[in-house]
């Protein structure tokens, strides 16, 4: 799924990402289920 990966495409990016979102509380429910 490509609309889910970050700028550069890559799995670091995607974490990142996903680590970011967890922290904030305006998560996106779509990142946070896919964990």
């Amino acid at each position: 799924m490509p609309e889910v990966l970050g700028e550069d495409g890559t799995v670091e990016d995607v974490r990142g990402e996903l680590e970011r979102g967890l922290e904030s509380p305006g998560a996106d429910p779509p990142l946070s289920a896919l964990l």
